[in-house]
């Protein structure tokens, strides 16, 4: 799971909102340190800084600043979900304390789809023997090995497409196919 978390520091000079944003930064360290987060779990950014300034009566901008907002932003990365949804939906702890943040929505990501991939594979075409199996015993056939059309072969040079073949009890297969007795 990922999880972002922003804190912005507003002034009217830099060093005003850079001790904004630095008590603000303490408070989130604080708040993701009693949530049992690692700190090897934890990335910080840079602080980033916008400069407001002064508009016109037409809204255009004119050269004298006004203020300045700095924001910075924790991104923790675990591999424990639960854990992660719950502290992304405590946050309002911080806003309550008056700590001006964002968040998103944790981010979850699955790391291991190749061994998942497998499986579900594995799954998949066990449930369709399955089910290939009761329909061919209700229509009174049987379900017979995978084989592969001579046909889709010589078409592409290689055999790559598989069909499975239903064949009726008593009929024999000949090149794919059920013949009649």
């Amino acid at each position: 799971a990922t999880w972002s978390i922003s804190v912005e520091g507003r002034g009217a000079d830099l060093q005003a909102a850079f001790a904004q944003n630095k008590a603000g930064a303490v408070a989130v360290q604080e708040f993701l340190k009693a949530s049992e987060v690692k700190p090897d779990e934890v990335a910080l950014s840079a602080v980033s800084t916008d400069t407001h300034h002064a508009r016109d009566k037409d809204g255009h901008e004119l050269t004298d600043v006004t203020g300045y907002t700095l924001r910075r932003t924790f991104t923790v990365r675990s591999t424990d979900v639960r854990r992660i949804e719950r502290i992304s939906g405590s946050v309002t702890e911080l806003l309550e304390q008056g700590i001006q943040v964002s968040t998103d929505r944790p981010e979850f990501t699955c790391s291991k789809i190749a061994d998942m991939k497998v499986e579900l594979l594995g799954n998949a075409t066990a449930d369709a023997r399955r089910r290939a199996e009761t329909i061919a015993g209700q229509a009174g056939c049987r379900v017979g090995e995978v084989r592969i059309r001579p046909d889709v072969e010589r078409l592409h040079g290689s055999p790559r497409v598989a069909q499975p073949l239903l064949a009726d009890v008593g009929e024999p297969l000949r090149d794919g196919h059920p013949q009649a007795g």
